[in-house]
């Protein structure tokens, strides 16, 4: 096996479109016209953005080596991460209003307020697989 062909870093700006799961049904959700999935784009971990917010936390928690750690200050840090993350959206509304998650504060809002999407784009983002073909 070849390791440079396993090299995550040669091409990190990688994008992924992720299809919205319905947190009930488990379905793939549509936007109205019933053959468009509703969908996010996203970078991944491996992303340069991903890697500076994440160095900066770790170096923050460093200096911090005797508190405990916050829960409420790690959740805002992963929704502060993933909204960061997204790159598009698509078909995701909010009382008949379309969302635009590229917009920070949108995207803050509705992934601190639908915990479902903040866990499928966690799951998402983690997994290499969705952002690079074997």
């Amino acid at each position: 096996m070849d390791l440079a062909n396993l090299d995550f870093g040669k091409n990190p700006e990688i994008t992924a479109v992720m299809n919205v799961i319905h947190p009930i049904t488990g379905e793939e959700m549509f936007q109205e016209d019933s053959v468009t999935p509703v969908t996010v784009t996203l970078l991944g971990m491996e992303s340069s953005i991903a890697k500076r917010i994440t160095k900066a936390r770790a170096q923050k928690q460093l200096n911090k080596r005797n508190q405990k750690v916050d829960l409420d200050e790690a959740r805002e840090f992963t929704i502060s991460l993933q909204a960061k993350l997204i790159t598009a959206s698509q078909g995701l509304k909010e009382n008949g209003q379309d969302l635009d998650l590229t917009d920070q504060a949108t995207a803050i809002d509705v992934l601190t307020r639908y915990n479902w999407l903040r866990e499928q784009i966690d799951e998402f983002i983690t997994d290499r697989a969705n952002f690079y073909k074997a």
